[in-house]
């Protein structure tokens, strides 16, 4: 949950997690509640459910790697140890919101003829009225669910676009206080600076580059140098590295000097035909 986050030096009423997340109005939450109420707390029980009736949620964006991997600890551990997060849905079927790869994992132990591992431990979530609250909801759960597992470099990026289009979505049912970049930041826990340079690759950096990042050839940190300049320089250098196969930060900040080079004595001159100007004298 957040609760405050400090901005300026002054702690200001920030965005509250588990309010959203239990469909309780932001008004309602201002108000007092009993004390045994304040103190209940959520219960909640896990069913066995076969993993022929889950269905990948359509919304989960994070890379489905390692499942080799994954499969063999689930084996080595007996079993799945950690409850998937799912939503019924009107076909008897369940839609799973975390626990993909987990799922993935279970069909390839089933394929192999390790019929044990057919049912799987399941949270299985409340549903409501309001069809766009659920899916804000379904979609944050997706986010939050998977704070803790190892991300590429491109689910960072797409996880901070998903969040702020999330949020966004929220804001028009219900006030939200703070700054959008402070929120995600906070739920995200990384720095608004770092959220302020993955929504600079999101919204300039090319598609191509976007693909690389994507497929693990640059990182990071290319990527958001990429993503500085204008879309010609990262045409040209997109060229360069077709031809070369491999790009670095280097090359990136190289061909960005370069690119300044000019703009710069361009500025220069403008500004020495300005004063020019500036300095001739009306005739009297």
């Amino acid at each position: 949950m957040i609760e405050s986050v400090k901005i300026g030096g002054a702690a200001m009423a920030k965005f509250n997690l588990n309010q959203l997340l239990s469909k309780t109005s932001m008004e309602d939450t201002e108000k007092e509640r009993p004390l045994e109420q304040e103190q209940q707390k959520e219960s909640y029980k896990i069913e066995l459910i076969s993993v022929h009736d889950l269905v990948p949620s359509k919304d989960n964006f994070y890379s489905l790697n390692q499942i080799d991997e994954l499969k063999t600890t689930i084996e080595l551990a007996g079993g799945i140890k950690q409850n998937l997060n799912v939503v019924p849905l009107e076909n008897g079927k369940y839609k799973v919101l975390a626990g993909h790869r987990r799922r993935l994992a279970t069909l390839a132990l089933l394929e192999e003829g390790k019929e044990e591992y057919e049912l799987l431990p399941c949270k299985v979530e409340e549903t409501q009225e309001d069809k766009e609250l659920q899916s804000i909801q379904e979609e944050l759960l997706i986010i939050l669910t998977n704070s803790q597992r190892d991300k590429t470099d491109y689910d960072k990026v797409e996880e901070v676009k998903r969040l702020r289009e999330i949020l966004e979505r929220y804001k028009k049912k219900e006030k939200i206080p703070g700054r959008m970049r402070e929120i995600i930041a906070e739920v995200l826990n990384t720095s608004p600076g770092q959220v302020g340079r993955m929504e600079s690759i999101d919204r300039k950096l090319s598609d191509e580059f976007k693909e690389e990042l994507k497929e693990e050839k640059i990182n990071i940190s290319t990527a958001y140098e990429l993503s500085t300049l204008p879309e010609e320089g990262q045409q040209e250098i997109y060229k360069d590295y077709t031809e070369k196969g491999n790009l670095s930060i280097s090359d990136v900040k190289e061909k960005k000097a370069e690119l300044k080079e000019p703009a710069a004595i361009e500025e220069e001159t403008k500004e020495s035909k300005r004063e020019n100007i500036s300095s001739i004298k009306p005739y009297p």
